[in-house]
């Protein structure tokens, strides 16, 4: 299938099919970040990408398809970092919240994408929970599971509820991202986000040191 006619009605991104698509998901990023879920329309995407309308119908076929294809380059990153620590030898519960924080930090745009668009789809809720949701869970029950018996994790710590409790302390402040950074004067970047991992980690995880 060729791109459409009028794709080239003016300069957009260059180096072929690849460079455009992933144009296309920055530039609907970029509109869920700086403006919500309801900046999201293909017009949008493409004004921001600097391409016409029918190349988002090209390259996703509808709003849909831009959504899955969101969902897959937000949690597969994800994902590799929680399957590499699964196959390192020990499990270090600061280094693994930290990775996952900064994922979030790189994708703040994940959390808004989750709420607003995958969650109000009954297919799309589908979609999400036997994709990622269930192998993101899977694998924090198991590093979690190992960082326990390696004695790095608080006793008693419920494994079917902790990796909810994770995500949900992780997640929320890339939720309420505006309201965070105007009240509290925090910046949702890197380095607070390895604040908030410690912090996280500090409280819910780690196993009280022996005096």
């Amino acid at each position: 299938m060729a791109p459409p006619a009028d794709s080239r009605r003016r300069p957009g991104p260059k180096g072929g099919d690849a460079a455009v698509r992933d144009a296309l998901l920055q530039a609907a990023a970029g509109l869920l970040s700086d403006q919500g879920f309801a900046a999201l329309t293909q017009r949008g995407v493409a004004d921001r990408a600097g391409v016409t309308p029918p190349m988002v119908k090209y390259y996703f076929q509808d709003t849909r398809g831009l959504l899955e294809a969101l969902l897959e380059a937000g949690f597969e990153p994800i994902l590799a970092i929680l399957q590499q620590a699964a196959a390192a030898p020990a499990v270090d519960p600061r280094a693994l919240v930290r990775s996952v924080a900064e994922a979030l930090c790189e994708r703040p745009w994940l959390p808004i994408l989750l709420v607003h668009g995958v969650f109000a789809s009954q297919e799309l809720r589908t979609l999400f929970a036997t994709r990622y949701a269930s192998r993101v869970r899977a694998l924090l029950v198991q590093l979690l599971g190992l960082a326990q018996q390696g004695g790095r994790l608080r006793p008693g710590l419920d494994p079917a509820l902790t990796p909810l409790s994770l995500v949900s302390l992780l997640a929320f402040p890339f939720l309420a991202r505006p309201v965070v950074e105007e009240v509290m004067g925090l910046q949702l970047d890197r380095e607070t986000a390895h604040r908030l991992a410690d912090q996280i980690t500090a409280l819910v995880l780690e196993a009280p040191s022996e005096a």
